[in-house]
């Protein structure tokens, strides 16, 4: 599980459910700003138009998993040696 507290994790969700104005770019440095970890920034992207369509990120999607596959990596790693 990432470094998150349930706080955090709902104000993710807030952000990604109703910011339409912002670009990806923008959140994830908005995010980092905000003490959430790049790569989980990163990852609470991928799952923007879910969230603005109702659906919430949970602890499970902001794992440190390779961002093209489902390998596991340490924190801060984005992408994992195969798929680099």
């Amino acid at each position: 599980m990432p470094n998150l507290t349930l706080e955090q994790l709902r104000w993710v969700n807030a952000v990604l459910a109703n910011d339409e104005a912002s670009t990806d770019a923008e959140l994830v440095l908005y995010f980092i700003e905000n003490g959430l970890a790049p790569a989980a920034a990163h990852r609470a992207i991928i799952h923007r138009t879910d969230a603005m369509r109702g659906s919430e990120v949970t602890f499970h999607d902001l794992e440190s998993r390779c961002l093209y596959c489902t390998t596991p990596v340490d924190a801060g790693v984005l992408v994992c040696a195969r798929c680099q």
